[in-house]
């Protein structure tokens, strides 16, 4: 028969590890049971129905047939700026632009205005290709 002798610092350890242990279940085993039996105790009762205060809204839509509103005029397509040359009427070309929502309203407006169009076209806001880049790479020479 052996005789085994266990360390006073090993029988410490395994008490602690032990005694930690034992807390962490009796905390566990405490909450369960406080979670379960105030579940129970718990009545389960409504709620009173919320009502919402109403209050007394008068909304006048007579406002919608006023003049005022009847001459509001739609908003129109956003306006392009146009580059022109016109004649006027003793025949000496003018360079301009003007801003209008098409083509056709351009020509109309400066026609209203007493001029014959000789050219009419779109200037062209930002880049037709903007992912190019503005300059072109330069080439690099390796010297030997």
């Amino acid at each position: 028969m052996a005789i085994v002798f266990i360390s006073p610092k090993a029988k410490r350890k395994v008490f602690l590890r032990l005694a930690i242990m034992l807390v962490f279940l009796a905390v566990v085993v405490f909450l369960l049971v406080f979670i379960i039996v105030g579940s129970l105790n718990m009545k389960r009762t409504s709620l009173p129905k919320a009502t919402i205060p109403t209050s007394d809204i008068a909304i006048n839509f007579d406002v919608i047939d006023s003049p005022k509103v009847l001459s509001l005029e739609p908003f129109v397509s956003q306006e392009t700026e146009f580059t022109y040359m016109v004649k006027d009427d003793s025949g000496k070309e003018i360079q301009g632009a003007i801003f209008a929502a098409s083509k056709e309203n351009a020509k109309i407006l400066l026609e209203a205005r007493g001029y014959v169009v000789s050219s009419l076209r779109e200037d062209v806001v930002g880049r037709s290709e903007p992912f190019v880049p503005y300059y072109a790479p330069q080439a690099t020479v390796k010297k030997p």
